[in-house]
């Protein structure tokens, strides 16, 4: 039986929301540690209507915080993906965000860069965005370091004071990371991958047709490795 699936790489799929990942998110998102910079452990109404979010992301847009599956076990580990007008009113209110969030089993397995380089791969092949972006905290060294690891660079100019906090709270000051378009890529959807990013991909490209039709085949080499993005797997 085939699912919808946006993107595949050695490892993982990252793919469309379904209702079974309701449960699964509300363990993570209940997780004092994972949750540790974000706020601290969110309540079932709240993952819920983020997994609402994320979907109705996905049916506007195309993309969205895809969930994270691996292929292995089909375990759910969390998400990781692009999504758009999350920031009204901020630096970054119309750019393209790439966000991730692991459940605590699945952090020191390299997961959350393959699904976060694939995610960027996947931006500079199907979207016109001239730039990614990232937010996280100061205090959330394995977040932006992770973000430094992916090529991403710092932009104070884009730093912004999160809504969701009171200003003297210590997690409303978010700092922005960006990664541009390489310079090779064309908006057309065609595009060369860094060294970073085909360090950490190994699988053959295929681009998506953007008005949701079939997929076209497009090979390339990124660093040496094989690409390969999906719209449907078996």
């Amino acid at each position: 039986m085939s699912r919808a699936v946006a993107v595949a790489t050695e490892r993982l799929i990252l793919r469309p929301w379904t209702e079974a990942d309701r449960a699964p998110f509300r363990d993570l998102c209940g997780s004092p540690t994972v949750m540790e910079f974000l706020g601290g452990p969110w309540n079932a109404e709240r993952v819920d209507a983020s997994i609402d979010r994320h979907r109705a992301c996905q049916e506007a847009h195309g993309h969205c915080f895809w969930a994270i599956e691996r292929k292995e076990d089909g375990a759910f580990l969390g998400f990781c993906g692009l999504r758009v007008d999350y920031s009204p009113g901020t630096p970054i209110a119309d750019d393209v965000e790439i966000g991730w969030r692991l459940a605590e089993h699945a952090w020191g397995r390299g997961y959350a860069r393959e699904a976060a380089a694939a995610s960027l791969a996947w931006a500079w092949a199907n979207l016109a965005a001239r730039r990614v972006v990232a937010i996280t905290i100061p205090a959330n060294v394995r977040s932006w370091g992770l973000m430094e690891r992916l090529g991403m660079v710092r932009d104070a100019a884009l730093d912004f004071d999160d809504p969701e906090f009171p200003a003297d709270h210590p997690h409303a000051r978010l700092i922005t990371y960006v990664a541009h378009r390489p310079a090779a890529s064309a908006a057309s959807g065609c595009c060369e991958l860094t060294a970073e990013f085909g360090r950490d991909l190994r699988l053959v490209g295929l681009k998506l047709d953007r008005a949701g039709g079939q997929g076209r085949s497009r090979d390339q080499i990124g660093a040496g490795r094989w690409i390969r993005r999906y719209d449907e797997l078996a």
